[in-house]
């Protein structure tokens, strides 16, 4: 994965391809900084085959040190920076991480961690004695990154070296340089993040390291003819536009937005379309490394085509994913890996349906159907599509509760007061149940001034 990137980058020649902040990055400057790194980790763990841990926000230094890692022969666990000290210590321990880097000044948040393993700021795990990377099989295990589930407990997926590869075998040609700015704006600790950066710059393109905290600072600043993001992202850009924060004028370079982690809010695609830009939706799970749909022109409500090194079926209504970015497992955890891995398919628990043109489209997660106690199953999301034609609600999750259908609702402040925004809401379900089959009527409504909880990328948690 490394040399491979490595040598096109220097095939492209030596030019500006990374930008963080005030911070210009050169290829050449990229290329020593990751064999720096690597350095440093073939000589502090020889023979390789270690795992070890990053735990810090988007940055250049954790772009370069998890290619070093993987480039010294070892693995890299993603962690998300945002755990507290209990929980990050459960998943060091659930992972067998031996040690962990995190961001420059911030060693004293990783106190009792630290008690358990060795901790380092991502600044100092370099080493200037020149090596030669490691060179890693097809099958070697070269990151693990913890499953992003809207329920139940996460899981370690380890990804191999050839899953984040596949895109590149398939789409590259070094011949037709990319001539992008790419702004990629999501987690590091995820790995659309990670397979979004290494990409870009193995197609030529240049990126913007970015991050939802820093999204609209950095589009205030630097045109940009590309976003990565997840659909929360792109709803708070409207709304920073609507509240005269950041002007059309400051995206007038953005020619495409590309999106995954979550299903689009309604209305988003016309106003993107509105301001001359491109859409393209990406579906894919941690399992499979890689976005198994997003191919072809953006259809409405699609996922896009099936990618050319994936492979997609549906089955009783239920996704079924395969192809050659499939995991090698969960880690330590086969019983797991048995109830989703079989016969070469990996059961995603995505409900959904593929039309005559190829385009796959997402209708549900299987394990949250609600069934109630008359035997009548009823799909949250179908009622959540609904309840987002109110322009009042923001963010709405629904759910079986006492044998009733249940929504807890955010409605964002405006100009009106919450009871006056809490009274429309409830007349609009009031007006919808009324069209609705009785099985399907909301018979509960939490409304609420606080937004829903997430997971890392932006999905709406279950429970």
């Amino acid at each position: 994965m490394v040399d491979y990137l490595v040598s096109t980058l220097k095939f492209y020649g030596d030019r500006e391809i990374l930008l963080e902040g005030s911070k210009r990055i050169m290829s050449s400057q990229f290329i020593a900084d990751i064999e720096r790194s690597c350095s440093f980790w073939k000589h502090s763990f020889a023979g390789g085959g270690h795992h070890i841990g990053i735990v810090a926000e988007n940055s250049y230094l954790w772009l370069v040190q998890c290619m070093g890692i993987i480039a010294s022969g070892n693995t890299v666990v993603a962690f998300n920076y945002n755990l507290g000290e209990e929980e990050l210590i459960d998943f060091i321990e659930l992972s067998d991480t031996e040690i962990a880097l995190c961001d420059d000044g911030m060693l004293h948040e990783y106190t009792t961690c630290g008690e358990r393993i060795p901790f380092l700021e991502l600044s100092q795990a370099f080493c200037e004695i020149p090596v030669s990377f490691t060179k890693r099989s097809e099958d070697d295990v070269i990151m693990m990154y913890f499953s992003s589930g809207t329920s139940g407990k996460s899981k370690i997926v380890q990804l191999r070296n050839k899953g984040m590869m596949i895109y590149g075998h398939y789409y590259l040609n070094v011949n037709e340089r990319g001539s992008k700015t790419v702004l990629i704006a999501l987690p590091l600790h995820h790995v659309g993040g990670i397979f979004n950066s290494y990409d870009e710059l193995l197609f030529g393109n240049r990126i913007v390291i970015s991050s939802a905290k820093y999204l609209l600072r950095d589009l205030r600043r630097i045109k940009v003819t590309k976003i990565v993001l997840v659909p929360s992202m792109l709803r708070n850009i409207f709304t920073q536009i609507q509240k005269g924060n950041l002007s059309k004028e400051q995206l007038s370079g953005v020619k495409e937005i590309y999106y995954l982690g979550a299903p689009l809010f309604p209305g988003m695609y016309d106003k993107v379309r509105q301001l001359g830009m491109r859409l393209q939706a990406n579906y894919g799970l941690t399992e499979v490394t890689r976005g198994i749909s997003g191919a072809g022109p953006y259809r409405e409500n699609s996922v896009g085509r099936v990618e050319p090194y994936a492979k997609v079926k549906i089955e009783e209504g239920e996704i079924l994913a395969g192809g050659e970015g499939m995991m090698l497992g969960y880690y330590r955890n086969p019983v797991e890996t048995n109830k989703v891995c079989q016969n070469g398919w990996l059961h995603t628990g995505d409900m959904g349906r593929m039309d005559e043109d190829g385009y796959l489209y997402i209708t549900g997660r299987k394990k949250n159907i609600i069934i109630l106690a008359n035997g009548d199953n009823v799909s949250p999301e179908e009622l959540e599509d609904k309840l987002y034609g109110c322009p009042f609600i923001s963010e709405c999750r629904v759910y079986g509760s006492d044998d009733k259908i249940t929504a807890e609702i955010y409605t964002c402040p405006d100009e009106r007061k919450f009871e006056e925004r809490k009274s429309q809401i409830e007349n609009y379900i009031k007006k919808l149940n009324t069209a609705l089959p009785t099985m399907k009527r909301i018979g509960q409504i939490y409304i609420k001034e606080s937004e829903l909880s997430k997971t890392a990328m932006g999905k709406i948690k279950r429970n």
